[in-house]
């Protein structure tokens, strides 16, 4: 019997096992699917995100980027179910799985870049909207807790923007912040409606809101990726 009160007590074959009965259209199936899915991206998530920051970091992608990346690497090993502990080389079933997600994510990682290319010419998805909180981004209502350099990175933000009085700036920034929107790129035209209509202000001063809060975190981020 599983004591899913305690999911450390839950061995990683027999996770990957009840994984593997999702998609049987049993309620009760695929609620512990479901569950026993949660807890190996708890378990093995921490380890692959900080995998794919190193990826992030070689090829000189945002950070931000590792979290999507993990989160698409278990839902593939989830829904796959290619993955069998009998054609791994390794006996031991956390470096099996551990091994097999890298594998993985390098492939989400290519195919990220590979969509990225189809995309360049409209990068953003439509479903972009205000953000008034840091728990309100994306990275961070997903529930999983960022780690490395990207966790450094969120808690610069956060203590940058508790210096700023402004609710609307600090809503302007975390809004960019959440949409990617890098230097020098044009936001989508809803979100820009939406900005402008939450705030009464010009495009160009949101613009300049936003550049101004980026400029105080940069030079301070700068040091800190040095130092590391």
């Amino acid at each position: 019997m599983l004591n899913w009160d305690n999911p450390d007590s839950i061995t990683t074959p027999d996770l990957v096992e009840i994984v593997s009965w999702k998609g049987s259209g049993d309620p009760d199936t695929e609620d512990v699917a479901k569950k026993s899915a949660e807890i190996l991206f708890y378990r093995f998530g921490p380890s692959l995100i900080k995998h794919v920051e190193k990826l992030c970091i070689k090829n000189k992608r945002d950070l931000a980027d590792a979290l999507t990346i993990a989160q698409r690497s278990i839902r593939k090993f989830v829904h796959s179910g290619t993955f069998s502990f009998e054609k791994s080389l390794l006996k031991n079933p956390e470096s099996a799985v551990k091994a097999y997600l890298n594998k993985v994510a390098y492939h989400e990682f290519v195919n990220l870049q590979r969509e990225e290319k189809r995309l360049k010419s409209n990068p953003y998805t439509g479903n972009e909207t205000l953000i008034f909180e840091m728990n309100q981004l994306e990275v961070l209502s997903s529930g999983v807790e960022p780690v490395g350099k990207l966790k450094k990175y969120l808690e610069l933000v956060d203590h940058v923007l508790s210096n700023v009085d402004n609710q609307e700036h600090r809503m302007i920034f975390l809004t960019y912040l959440d949409a990617g929107i890098e230097p020098g790129n044009r936001a989508p035209k809803h979100l820009k409606d939406l900005l402008i209509g939450a705030t009464g202000l010009s495009w160009v001063t949101i613009k300049g809101v936003a550049n101004n809060i980026r400029n105080r975190i940069k030079p301070i981020w700068d040091v800190y990726s040095k130092e590391k």
